[in-house]
Formats: structure tokens, sequence, C-alpha cells
């Protein structure tokens, strides 16, 4: 099976955002109350202080209970409603901000335990969840059939293992990771990237969402 790498949009035309990285922000006044403020900042401490809190199988899956919704703003005037949403800070664990419509159709496919945490932003009229994935160990890559491009040198290249993988100081990005055994979801979260089910980011640009980008950049299952 053949996934895309997938990439929130950039472009300022289509986000609005003028710097090309974010568009919206929290502010002190983003959470429900500060117990649920304090919750959030603790929940994303304990991933720092256990790294392997992000990584799949002991991916750590916050309370929804205790915090009801996030509150973001946009950093500029410009700032676009679009369905894929550029946000900050950034925060570890979380890789997406998908508007409620894209989250529901995604949401029936084959997913990991997830986090998602319901959001509203200050002048929008949608809603939107903030989207965090367990990373799958390198040790799943087959190096012998994977490469990659180096960025500085314009060559493609491969590494012995996963820990000369994870060792690694280069500037460069995924052309085609293989797996060792097959995985059962249709959204993917490795070094490297996230990874989407070609036949999906098909789906979700035929129904015209707008904000997220597939790379050629591609990740192979047995």
């Amino acid at each position: 099976m053949k996934y895309l790498k997938i990439i929130p949009e950039t472009d300022p035309k289509i986000t609005g955002s003028p710097n090309g990285v974010y568009s919206v922000e929290i502010k002190k006044n983003s959470f429900a109350s500060d117990a649920e403020r304090k919750y959030f900042e603790e929940f994303q401490k304990a991933k720092e202080k256990q790294p392997s809190t992000i990584y799949y199988p002991d991916f750590l899956t916050i309370d929804s209970n205790k915090i009801s919704e996030i509150t973001y703003f946009p950093s500029f005037k410009r700032a676009k409603e679009i369905d894929v949403i550029q946000y900050c800070p950034n925060q570890l664990g979380f890789q997406l901000m998908l508007s409620e419509k894209l989250y529901n159709m995604i949401s029936v496919c084959r997913l990991p335990k997830h986090n998602a945490i319901r959001c509203r932003i200050d002048t929008f009229s949608q809603c939107y969840f903030l989207l965090g994935f367990p990373i799958i160990s390198s040790e799943a890559i087959d190096f012998e059939k994977s490469f990659f491009l180096d960025q500085i040198n314009h060559k493609i290249m491969q590494f012995p293992d996963h820990i000369a993988y994870n060792e690694a100081n280069y500037i460069g990005f995924v052309k085609e990771i293989h797996l060792k055994t097959n995985l059962p979801y249709d959204l993917i979260n490795i070094k490297g990237g996230l990874f989407l089910v070609e036949s999906i980011y098909t789906e979700i640009q035929n129904h015209k969402f707008i904000g997220l980008n597939a790379l050629n950049s591609f990740l192979f299952l047995p």
C-alpha cells in the first residue's frame, strides 16, 4: 500500500499568513479555566520528561473530561479560515489542526490511537481539532529498501540501520520508506513525517478541502 507524506499549506495567498509558518496562536485566555490550562501544561510536561510517551505503544492519551476546548486567536488580520491550520506554539506530540468537517471525514478511516482536542478559533465560524498521533519507531523501517535525499549535497542516501538514522545530523527528507511489517492504519507517523494512504488524500482533494499538501515522498507497507 502506498502512502504520501502530508504537510500543511504554507503559501500566504492560501493561508493568509505572511510568515508561512503559523496563522493562529494561544493566548492567556485560550482555556476555559485555570484548571484546564494547568492540566494541559502538565500533560505536555509529562511527555517532555518521558519522551517514550509520544511513541507507539506507550503513547500518552489526554483525559478529554479535563479539557473542554482550546481557543486560538488569529495571528494576522488576513488569516484565512481553511481546513488545515498551522498554529503557535508547536505542541510536543501534536501534528495537525484540522477543521471538524475534515476530521470527521478521516476519523472513519483506520487511525491509530490518538489525541483530539476540540479547538475554537476566534472570529472563525467552524470548529477545529488539534490532533496528535503516536510515532512509530524507526526500528520498523526496512533500511535496505529505503532511500533519503540529502538536500545539501543533492544526493540520494541510505542508512545501514535505525541507530545510524536516528543519530544522523543531515538536512534532507524521505524519498521512499519501506516498513518491515504491515500496519493496520491509514495514517502513519514516523521519523521523516506524517504519511496518509494515497486514496484518502485523493478523496480529500476531491472534496475541495483546503490546506493539506502532499510531497514527492512515499511510504510503503510490505
